[in-house]
């Protein structure tokens, strides 16, 4: 009486223990392993590097074009007051004359 019930029931566990082997190989395969982690960790440590390194010259570039810009000022303003002074010294002379 229990021998086809007790096979269909051992036919269903054999099923269940390959789903439950099945899905463990899928869950160990989604493990991050150390060698991954270091090599990551690798990678980022030079993306990181890189970055700061970007920002460091940048602010060097920075510090050269506000020098570039302050001499560009200095220039233009001393053209501005040197034509002011010959505006104003042809103005004298030909008053005076």
């Amino acid at each position: 009486m229990g021998g086809p019930d007790i096979q269909r029931l051992e036919g269903k566990i054999d099923t269940v223990m390959d789903a439950i082997a099945d899905l463990r190989v899928l869950v160990a395969g989604n493990y991050v392993t150390k060698t991954d982690l270091l090599e990551y960790q690798k990678i980022e440590e030079a993306r990181i590097v890189a970055l700061h390194k970007k920002i460091d010259d940048n602010k060097t570039e920075e510090k050269a074009d506000r020098w570039k810009m302050a001499a560009l000022v200095a220039t233009i303003v001393g053209i501005i007051v040197a034509a002011g002074q010959w505006i104003t010294e042809m103005l004298r002379g030909s008053g005076a004359s």
